[in-house]
């Protein structure tokens, strides 16, 4: 695997951990609601707002963040095209 690859498999890792912690952030929100929890100076608007949140995010890089890794790895798409007709190149001379 190349590193550009490994880091896509690290953001989607930390997608998956951040869309657990959107989970969590949803169920408090529904506990809260309920009165299975309380927090005297907070409403349940923050647990959902901040849930979603996560949840974007996370779902975002678990689709691999393509934005994020072209900022990272800029020049690859073109080196890789640039290796490739070298290739062919060499093949053909040959």
């Amino acid at each position: 695997m190349k590193i550009k690859e490994w880091f896509g498999l690290a953001l989607r890792v930390t997608g998956v951990v951040t869309c657990i912690y959107g989970a969590v952030y949803l169920l408090d929100a529904l506990l809260f609601r309920f009165g299975y929890l309380n927090y005297p100076e907070s409403v349940p608007g923050y647990f959902v707002i901040t849930g979603l949140f996560h949840l974007l995010i996370g779902l975002y890089l678990i689709r691999g963040a393509p934005l994020l890794i072209g900022f990272a790895y800029p020049f690859e798409e073109e080196e890789e095209k640039a290796e490739s007709e070298e290739e062919a190149a060499e093949q053909q001379d040959a």
